[in-house]
């Protein structure tokens, strides 16, 4: 009876530790945080100001209002080698979304916003 009781309790132990290690990602151990992320500088010389949302495949991240004549930085989480376009948006006129650039983890990269917006641009 106690053995059966200490099967029972270990099987209970080991399933216990299988449902909590479910949420282990495949990741590089070895890579920090800071190395899965882009680094975003936004540099807004418009007067206008700009809502910005960085798209990469199957994905969109919110950068949100940069004020006119300004520069912020962003930090993306950013997991392989992949395209990113910005979609610009001022207030009033009509939403521009830059060329693809390719970029992976660790990197950054500038979006310059000019006027007009359409000649706005991404460097690395």
């Amino acid at each position: 009876m106690k053995r059966a009781f200490t099967v029972v309790a270990v099987a209970l132990v080991v399933g216990g530790c299988a449902i909590l290690g479910g949420g282990i990602t495949s990741s590089d151990p070895f890579r920090s945080q800071a190395e899965r992320r882009l680094s975003v500088r936004v540099e807004n010389v418009n007067t206008d100001e700009m809502t910005v949302n960085a798209l990469a495949p199957g994905r969109r991240h919110s950068l949100g209002r940069i004020p006119g004549r300004s520069v912020q930085q962003f930090s993306i989480p950013w997991a392989s080698t992949q395209d990113v376009r910005f979609q610009i948006e001022p207030l009033r006129g009509r939403r521009h979304t830059t060329r693809g650039v390719s970029v992976g983890p660790g990197e950054s990269v500038h979006l310059l916003i000019t006027q007009p917006v359409e000649r706005s641009a991404v460097y690395r």
